[in-house]
């Protein structure tokens, strides 16, 4: 019996010692006591060891992070994940728009045969056309601006003649159509894999809208010129960089603030949220820019001419009832994609700038630049000459 309650003195001992190494309780002063007159550790207190070990590290296994990283190596290390995971976060918004920009075009671009597709002569001759309106530009930012067929029903951009890696601009496929008879019906399906139903009212309306004017083509080329040369892709990036950063800062403070005999399930809650409000202000930053940066540029193009002007609003319709008849041909996924008015289906974000939102933007631009012009006519006797010709 005596030697029985020894060894159960012992398994005690050994427990209490391991979960003291572990959690960091302080044992009971007659356990150490116990320990030290039994001198070295037996061959039973290991197999206690590794009896408890495991279920004492399932139990204490997030105190024994959360003590380490309150630690002054640990926090040096804690700081210098969150450097490596800001500078991470960066590298991921800047290198596609820049380093590997290349690769990026071949994922977006338009194929055919498994080759890319390349611009017809009227296409690029009409974009160089475009460009060269940009007076503003230097030769050498104009030259970095490549063009190129993208898989999309819209322009699309990726870079920035700002990074020395130049900028790629991805041109529509029905942008080389005149008529409808050019429309590839056969070859042409929607994103879901369905084939286009071309016999049915929505889509004969969404075979029209993909024919536009030359002034139309020619806005939707400048508007991406335009983008090209913001500060979007900076943006971005410091944007990603700045929220990483927040996230571990925030962290951080908030720890300091949390009572310490709060549970490790209850600090992940608290880190979770904070990584959550963290990401929500990431994507507000860059809504918020692009949203400025497209409503710029309907204004800033509309001073190029009064064929820009027309063009834009000429774009905007077509896009819109594109989307209307996208509603009807895509059933129930159209319904959810697309509103009533052809703006895409947003919820808490707004990554674009909606499309009723923009024709109003280009029809309100073109009437300032009329107003403009007309008030410079009336300033240079142009307008009265002109009606004392008309008169005679």
């Amino acid at each position: 019996m005596r030697h029985s309650a020894n060894l159960k003195i012992r398994a005690l001992n050994a427990r209490s010692i391991y979960q003291h190494n572990i959690t960091g309780h302080r044992t009971p002063a007659r356990h150490r006591r116990a320990v030290r007159s039994h001198g070295r550790t037996s061959g039973f207190e290991k197999r206690c060891f590794q009896l408890f070990g495991p279920i004492s590290k399932r139990v204490a296994g997030g105190h024994d992070v959360m003590s380490f990283f309150a630690t002054p190596l640990g926090q040096k290390i804690g700081a210098g994940l969150a450097g490596i995971g800001s500078i991470g976060a960066m590298a991921a918004a800047w290198l596609p728009q820049t380093i590997y920009l290349d690769a990026f075009r071949e994922v977006v671009q338009h194929y055919k045969h498994g080759f890319p597709l390349p611009l017809t002569k009227e296409l690029e001759d009409r974009a160089n056309r475009v460009l060269q309106d940009f007076t503003k530009l230097s030769e050498a930012k104009k030259a970095s601006i490549r063009f190129f067929h993208v898989s999309r029903l819209e322009p699309w951009h990726a870079g920035t003649p700002e990074s020395g890696y130049g900028a790629i601009i991805g041109l529509p496929i029905n942008f080389t159509f005149r008529s409808v008879k050019d429309v590839q019906t056969r070859e042409m399906k929607l994103f879901t894999g369905r084939s286009i139903e071309w016999d049915t009212p929505a889509g004969e309306v969404f075979k029209k809208s993909m024919i536009m004017s030359d002034e139309a083509q020619r806005f939707a080329i400048a508007q991406q010129i335009y983008l090209t040369n913001t500060s979007e892709v900076t943006v971005r990036a410091l944007a990603a960089c700045g929220a990483a950063l927040n996230t571990f800062i925030i962290s951080k403070l908030v720890n300091r603030r949390i009572p310490r005999q709060t549970p490790f399930a209850g600090r992940c809650i608290v880190y979770a949220g904070v990584s959550l409000v963290c990401i929500i202000g990431y994507l507000a930053i860059n809504d918020m820019a692009r949203y400025k940066y497209e409503r710029d540029s309907i204004n800033v193009v509309a001073k190029l001419g009064p064929d820009y002007r027309q063009g834009a609003i000429e774009y905007f319709e077509k896009r819109i009832v594109q989307n209307k008849a996208l509603r009807i041909l895509l059933g129930d996924k159209g319904t959810s994609m697309f509103t009533v008015k052809g703006n895409v289906s947003t919820w808490l974000r707004t990554p674009h700038m909606p499309l009723s939102i923009c024709l109003d933007q280009a029809k309100r631009a073109k009437k300032n630049m009329e107003e403009i012009c007309d008030v410079c006519e009336e300033i240079s006797g142009t307008k009265s000459s002109k009606k004392a010709n008309n008169k005679e």
